[in-house]
């Protein structure tokens, strides 16, 4: 009996693998390139590496991100993140939470929906937003220059899948005082490599 009760529970977790890939798009490792289009900054091409992993499956989908970029021409790295989804239950539109953390003392938690089929792109897309104070956890370094440090009130994070099967993302950003509006800041298309 007891060895019927382990292959009932190697079956669910199995089925529940099989339906986190089918909802969750993403998974697997991914490479390509982007542009920063911000216009504090001159325009900026990077390649980018990422992974999303499934780390857990029930009650909710767990994945892990991690997510590199280094400048196209010359290499030289230019950007890190690390974090987790949680994609909850539901028949469509999903609730989803994010939380991302940065190498210049920044987490960041957005919140959104998660379609597996968006009327928009015909395909899965994903959409998650950080538009309050407190979605911003800045670390207190004592070595950060917080005077040059642009102060982050926004953030909203697209990503969807193209005819071609390439994950698609666009992040649009607002940095400054006073309830500045969000601006396009990254575009980028990416090819599953694993």
């Amino acid at each position: 009996a007891s060895r019927f009760r382990g292959w009932q529970a190697g079956a669910r977790e199995h089925r529940a693998c099989l339906v986190a890939r089918e909802l969750f798009f993403m998974e697997g490792k991914w490479a390509g390139e982007g542009h920063v289009l911000l216009n504090f900054m001159a325009p900026v091409q990077y390649k980018e590496e990422t992974e999303f992993k499934v780390i857990r499956t029930e009650p909710v989908l767990v994945i892990n991100i991690q997510q590199y970029t280094k400048h196209a021409e010359t290499g030289a790295p230019m950007h890190a993140e690390n974090g987790f989804f949680k994609i909850f239950p539901g028949p469509s539109d999903r609730k989803v939470e994010a939380m991302y953390s940065h190498p210049f003392s920044l987490n960041e938690f957005e919140f959104g929906t998660f379609n597996p089929v968006d009327a928009e792109t015909g395909g899965p897309k994903m959409v998650l937003e950080a538009n309050e104070e407190k979605h911003f956890q800045r670390a207190a370094v004592p070595t950060d220059d917080v005077s040059k440090a642009k102060l982050v009130t926004g953030l909203r994070r697209e990503y969807f899948l193209d005819k071609d099967g390439k994950l698609n993302y666009n992040v649009y950003l607002a940095v400054g005082q006073g309830g500045q509006p969000l601006k396009h800041h990254l575009v980028c298309k990416l090819s599953r490599v694993e």
